[in-house]
């Protein structure tokens, strides 16, 4: 308690500031010596703290007044910054680069770690964002592709489009040199369509429809025997091919089709020998 008479120093702190957190334990004490250099101890202590704060260049202030300021905030390294990935993603060799690409940017700009987790969390929802409706568009493209093709070959090849594919396909699996024949049943509806589309045109110009193996048997034994063999082949190696065993390849129901077609062809030509 100060002493009766004791003038406090209450009397000498403005009124609007008696309400500050800081100035408060002063309020009730007496002014004298003591009380005084109390107060000049924290004035002090509060310029120092102030002397110690960087201070923030102006927005025309020269780079490297900039860089001075903005080395206190950066982390030592640019392996400080965290970028999380999403469970069980691992980077190839050219994520590995495009991240450290990105944290020496960081580094070299001179961003706070906190303020990198912000811009790298906003970055990634944008990305993720981006690659899910450039998914759903080229889906959208994929969909409207095909059936803008398929309206096309139906009016290139017309009713018979079928037959033309067939009588084309046979074509290929003729004359088409060995190594080549197993990806002819690898090829999509659009590549088959557009070389049936050629091959077929070609062929009504230069190859009569009676002179190529496009029925079963062709009436000449050596021809029906080459291309038994051919298929038989063709029809062992698809079968322990990974895409005929595993049932959740994406081609499996492609290579079981072929794999079908070839023993039907087989059958066919087997049944045209017993006449």
């Amino acid at each position: 308690m100060p002493d009766e008479g004791a003038v406090l120093l209450k009397e000498f702190i403005p009124q609007d500031l008696q309400g500050k957190e800081y100035l408060k334990p002063f309020l009730e004490k007496p002014w004298n010596k003591e009380s005084a250099a109390e107060i000049f101890k924290k004035l002090d202590n509060a310029e120092s703290l102030i002397g110690k704060r960087p201070s923030i260049p102006t927005k025309d202030a020269p780079e490297a007044e900039w860089d001075k300021f903005l080395s206190g905030l950066r982390p030592e390294s640019s392996d400080e910054y965290e970028i999380k990935l999403p469970e069980g993603t691992k980077l190839d060799e050219r994520g590995q680069a495009y991240t450290k690409a990105l944290k020496d940017s960081m580094l070299e700009a001179g961003i706070p770690k906190q303020a990198a987790k912000k811009f790298i969390a906003k970055m990634q929802a944008f990305g993720q964002a981006d690659q899910k409706d450039m998914a759903s568009k080229m889906e959208a493209q994929q969909k409207k592709n095909a059936i803008d093709f398929d309206t096309s070959a139906k009016a290139a090849l017309g009713d018979k489009r079928e037959e033309i594919i067939a009588r084309a396909k046979a074509a290929m699996e003729e004359f088409a040199p060995a190594v080549f024949k197993p990806r002819i049943a690898n090829l999509s509806n659009e590549d088959l369509m557009t070389m049936a589309g050629t091959i077929n045109a070609i062929m009504e110009r230069y190859v009569p429809a009676d002179q190529l193996n496009t029925k079963p048997g062709s009436g000449n034994s050596a021809t029906d025997k080459d291309e038994e063999s051919t298929l038989d082949a063709e029809g062992k190696a698809l079968q322990v091919s990974a895409e005929y065993k595993d049932q959740f390849a994406a081609g499996h129901q492609k290579a079981k089709d072929r794999v079908k077609a070839i023993f039907t062809r087989i059958a066919e030509i087997r049944a045209t020998k017993k006449r």
